[in-house]
């Protein structure tokens, strides 16, 4: 959880560059391009302004995706430079025909060549934008959910109105150890057990992992006796036991597990 936390302003920072490289986007596509040739200063000069920006970008929110955007306008750039050049000296030193289409033919390629790169480029960033934007949508729904369920603990801390106090095990001979166990095809990196026996207090008794997978942990309870439960898993959902004595309805539209302890 506090992984995907700290990965979220990162993602925020990238989205917030996006916004503002947006106008200059928009000035080459819709001015620039409409204006100069591929081949002229100003907008080869633009293009690498560009690439520049992208590049510094990249670097600094530490992304090659944009790195790699900007390395790719910049190679365009120098590609349209060079196939200027390429045409220029055809026109102006071409001896025979023959040569004067060699040297243009070289200078199509090239201007090929650089926009299917660039076209492969954009289309890769653009996907990869969408990408990071859902994978800040999945963080900021994850940090809901984890505070939903921390509001369920608070509620059900107030509706026992008692005090949120760590377990403690019963007296000597008056308790029996009870092994609640999740199977080792629960999927998730951390376990914790709350129940009527701790106030479903979410910090205190935590599942461990044993050699076949599973997930286990042994509480001293008072015999005689039947307590709800559940599972919190990676702080965010509910899982409830797969080997328990029952299931009763709670207040929130779900259920709880039930042990008896005899």
């Amino acid at each position: 959880m506090i992984m995907v936390l700290t990965t979220v302003p990162r993602r925020i920072a990238k989205l917030e560059y996006s916004v503002v490289r947006l106008p200059f986007t928009l000035l080459l596509e819709h001015v620039v391009t409409r204006h100069w040739d591929e081949e002229a200063r100003l907008r080869l000069g633009f293009e690498r302004l560009l690439g520049s920006l992208d590049g510094f970008a990249g670097r600094l929110l530490a992304d090659s995706d944009i790195s790699r955007r900007g390395q790719a306008r910049m190679r365009r750039a120098e590609f349209l430079a060079m196939a200027g050049q390429l045409e220029t000296t055809a026109q102006a030193q071409a001896q025979t025909e023959e040569k004067l289409q060699a040297e243009r033919a070289q200078a199509r390629q090239a201007r090929e060549q650089a926009e299917e790169e660039m076209d492969n480029e954009i289309a890769a960033a653009y996907q990869k934008a969408l990408e990071d934007e859902e994978d800040v949508r999945r963080a900021v729904d994850a940090l809901s959910a984890a505070e939903e369920a921390q509001a369920e603990h608070v509620a059900r801390k107030r509706a026992a109105k008692e005090p949120d106090m760590p377990v403690k095990p019963a007296a000597e001979g008056s308790s029996v150890d009870v092994t609640f166990i999740l199977p080792a095809e629960v999927q998730a990196d951390s376990v914790v057990l709350c129940g009527e026996f701790n106030e479903w207090s979410a910090d205190n008794i935590r599942l461990e992992r044993g050699s076949d997978g599973s997930w286990r942990a042994t509480v001293a309870l008072e015999p005689g006796r039947s307590y709800r439960y559940r599972y919190l898993l990676d702080g965010e959902r509910w899982e409830n036991g797969w080997q328990t004595d029952g299931y009763v309805p709670n207040s929130y539209g779900s259920d709880d597990s039930v042990v008896v302890v005899e």
